[in-house]
Formats: structure tokens, C-alpha cells, sequence
């Protein structure tokens, strides 16, 4: 994985160290809404879409990413990265996924 675009926080936590509970995720979330207040960014919109041109990484709304589509910017092949992992393995082999095989393959 590329880190040349420092755009991703991943957390993680090794379950077999650490078993997760109600405290460390709302404690995630409040890390995750702090920095978001820092950057002035919302890091917990679901409706932005990241996406590779080129290598290089950039994002968009939901909506823009269906108008690419439809008007051909974008094709089943062109690269976004999948915010719903849950591995480590998917991180490493199913962050950068093309359209066709992400949610978005139903605006095609």
C-alpha cells in the first residue's frame, strides 16, 4: 500500500491480545471525531468516496462518482478504496478494489 498520500486511519486491535469492548470503540470514535474537529474534515462521511487516478489518490461525493460513472470518467476497472474492511488481510489485499467489485458495481 502506497503511504505517499497519508489519506487513511486504520485502527486496529489484536483480539487475541485484547479483546474489544464498548469502551475502546467509543473511545476510537471520539480519537476519530477529534481529529476530524483539528482538520475541519468529517472523517466519518460515508458519502465521500476515495478514489486512484494516476496514483494518485482523491475523493468525491457519492453523487459525483455516480455521475462519473454514468458519463464514462469511470469504468468498471477504475480504483476506489474499500472503507469496510474488517481484517488485517483485508487491508492488505482488498483496500484497493476496482468498481466492479465494490458496492458501487450496481451503478454500472
Amino acid at each position: 500500500m502506497d503511504q505517499s498520500n497519508r489519506r487513511f486511519i486504520v485502527i486496529a486491535v489484536n483480539e487475541n491480545i485484547n479483546p474489544i469492548g464498548g469502551c475502546s470503540i467509543d473511545y476510537s470514535l471520539q480519537l476519530i471525531n477529534d481529529i476530524s474537529d483539528a482538520i475541519q474534515t468529517n472523517l466519518l462521511n460515508r458519502l465521500i468516496v476515495n478514489f486512484k487516478i494516476d496514483n494518485k489518490i482523491s475523493s468525491t461525493t457519492l453523487n459525483d462518482i455516480k455521475r462519473k460513472i454514468k458519463d464514462g470518467t469511470f469504468s468498471s476497472e477504475s480504483i476506489i478504496f474499500n472503507t469496510a474492511i474488517n481484517t488485517k488481510g483485508e487491508l492488505l489485499n482488498d483496500f484497493e478494489i476496482d468498481i466492479g467489485s465494490s458496492w458501487l458495481s450496481k451503478f454500472l
